[in-house]
């Protein structure tokens, strides 16, 4: 997956379905293991700084449930859009091959079927056993017995709307966020204003006292 850096399951070595409580006795295991304090050796006291680094990511993105989320939902469109272009290249075969496929019967060579009509029979125009049709037969059910091109367009449709779920899914969770993110920006500065107004209010009534106190002095 080109577009997903690491992977965090893999570097802390849990499941995709840990709990956090198992995600932080993870993380305190390899952190002390690969903590770079614990080495003197310049070359090697790099590469296990690189490492910690990485089992910090890790645990940061795994132990926040926003953030894990959003990356569940990345690794799942990239499995879907992965499917989707091995699907069209399978099914995207020239209509040459086919042709290639499709077997041609000689009627003289065809076995016969148990003619309907005898010989003695007014109707029979040919005078004797009528052609043989079983190559007919043979041709119409191969052709039957393939799977028909519609099912697998609707294969390809349907893989083609879970993509467009999962999608819409990641736009609406970004949008939420950046509501949640605006909401309490929008909290956080109504709080200091009131902060300032009662400060300011305090200061006033503190400046009206002691005026007051100096003219009844």
């Amino acid at each position: 997956m080109s577009s997903l850096p690491f992977d965090p399951y893999k570097i802390l070595g849990v499941s995709k379905d840990v709990q956090l409580p198992e995600i932080r006795s993870a993380y305190k295991k390899l952190a002390l293991k690969c903590h770079p304090d614990k080495v003197q050796d310049p070359k090697l006291k790099e590469e296990k700084q690189k490492e910690f680094q990485q089992v910090n990511e890790a645990y940061e993105l795994l132990s926040n449930e926003a953030e894990r989320t959003k990356y569940d939902d990345k690794v799942r469109l990239e499995e879907l859009r992965r499917d989707r272009g091995m699907t069209s290249a399978s099914t995207s075969s020239p209509r040459t091959s086919k042709r290639q496929e499709t077997k041609y019967y000689d009627v003289r060579e065809a076995e016969p079927r148990p003619s309907t009509f005898s010989s003695s029979s007014p109707h029979n125009v040919y005078g004797h056993t009528p052609p043989s049709r079983s190559w007919d037969d043979e041709i119409y059910n191969r052709r039957y017995e393939e799977k028909p091109r519609y099912a697998r367009k609707a294969a390809t449709k349907e893989r083609e709307r879970e993509i467009r779920e999962a999608e819409r899914k990641e736009r609406e969770a970004i949008k939420e966020r950046e509501r949640r993110e605006e909401k309490e920006a929008a909290k956080k500065e109504k709080d200091r204003r009131e902060k300032e107004r009662k400060e300011d209010k305090k200061r006033t009534e503190k400046d009206r006292r002691k005026e007051s106190d100096e003219k009844h002095r």
